[in-house]
């Protein structure tokens, strides 16, 4: 079963999500992504949902995250030095996973947290005041969250202290015109085409102090994910035909589904039982 924010994806990321198979149902709620995500969190409560031995993919799941680990342990060793390493985050999974890697032995001298207009991040290391926010829609959607679930196991590895936080995290927002600046900035010098999570994270190294550490970028989608997207709000034409084609030559498979919870419950329990 996938749950995703009804209206809050690119046009080719609904195909990607409605079109997977026919043992998959795709939930488009009337929310967004954080509403997906609480809806998740109480249903591994849920005495009536314990028989279904439900799991995440997401990063709710520490499996998700122990994979990512393997990005950061491969850019370092390119490297062979202390790095500084920039992500774009929304609910901070793989930074979670860059923190754990560091634990691990990886020399990660910084972690750059990016965001978008949902910065509790930065809130946070602006003032040691974490706190949840409603969501404030972006260009970089899959970053648009206000109740980043890792943000809890940052502070657990952390010890909840702010001051250790800081020493090795920097957290920067991002805003959208800075993003679309950022997209044809590189566009027009190098002729490579970032996608608008990838030039959060591009935007925000550009901010950082020149150091003798090697800098990394955490690159995050294909800009073909966005094609209607980025043609509207950087004039930059993707032909993304061929995907799109193929994608709809699988069956659509999509339930619209309110955000309250007993009514997505009640879908997916007639969806798995």
């Amino acid at each position: 079963v996938i749950l995703y924010p009804e209206g809050k994806v690119s046009e080719l990321q609904e195909e990607q999500l409605t079109r997977v198979g026919d043992n998959v149902v795709s939930l488009a709620v009337n929310g967004d992504f954080d509403d997906c995500q609480s809806f998740v969190k109480k249903a591994f409560q849920d005495e009536d949902l314990k028989k279904y031995n439900l799991s995440s993919a997401n990063s709710i799941n520490i499996g998700r995250l122990i994979p990512q680990i393997i990005y950061y342990v491969y850019a370092y060793l390119q490297t062979g030095s202390e790095v500084r390493f920039v992500v774009p985050s929304g609910n901070l999974g793989n930074a979670t996973a860059a923190l754990l890697a560091q634990r691990m032995g990886v020399l990660i001298k910084s972690l750059v947290i990016a965001t978008n207009e949902n910065d509790v991040a930065v809130k946070y290391y602006e003032t040691g005041i974490y706190k949840s926010k409603k969501t404030i829609r972006t260009l970089s959607t899959a970053m648009d969250i206000g109740s980043p679930n890792n943000f809890e196991r940052i502070l657990e590895l952390f010890h909840y202290g702010h001051g250790e936080f800081r020493h090795i995290i920097t957290a920067i927002k991002v805003s959208d015109s800075q993003t679309i600046e950022t997209i044809q900035q590189i566009y027009s010098l190098d002729n490579y085409l970032m996608d608008f999570h990838t030039a959060v994270g591009y935007n925000a190294a550009q901010k950082l102090e020149v150091s003798g550490m090697s800098t990394i970028v955490v690159s995050t989608a294909s800009p073909l994910k966005f094609a209607k997207e980025m043609k509207q709000e950087t004039g930059i034409v993707i032909d993304n035909k061929e995907v799109m084609k193929q994608l709809q030559k699988k069956k659509k498979k999509v339930v619209l589904a309110h955000k309250e919870y007993e009514v997505i419950k009640k879908i997916v329990v007639t969806q798995i039982a």
